[in-house]
């Protein structure tokens, strides 16, 4: 029985890192042990968030890249893409890390099932 308590802990830990950053200072970690979280909904819904950014960084770059050759555009609009690169690379980043947590939320679910059973 300690393992699985230590399961559904780490569970709630990973859910509750999985929530947006909003979500996260609005929300207690133990609101989530009597919600229904809908793992799947989540991931499909990060998955396709991650997709769109990924889209979106490789369009900034192509912008960064065309911008480094063209003197034309002045210094500042090059730096204020290229911050907004970054912007998109640190959001891809915690993008990538809340798939993760859900991910392993969805493997301890499996391994509580085989330990039940």
């Amino acid at each position: 029985m300690e393992k699985l308590e230590k399961i559904d802990e780490r569970i709630v830990d990973l859910k509750w890192r999985a929530l947006p950053l909003v979500e996260r200072l609005m929300t207690n970690k133990e609101k989530l042990r009597e919600t229904k979280y809908q793992v799947k909904n989540r991931k499909s819904q990060l998955k396709w968030y991650n997709q769109s950014c990924y889209l979106s960084i490789v369009m900034i770059a192509l912008l960064n890249l065309y911008l480094l050759f063209n003197d034309a555009v002045s210094t500042e609009f090059k730096f204020f893409t290229l911050i907004v690169l970054v912007i998109l690379l640190a959001q891809k980043l915690e993008l990538w890390l809340r798939y993760q947590y859900l991910n392993e939320v969805h493997f301890l679910k499996r391994i509580k099932k085989e330990i039940n059973h």
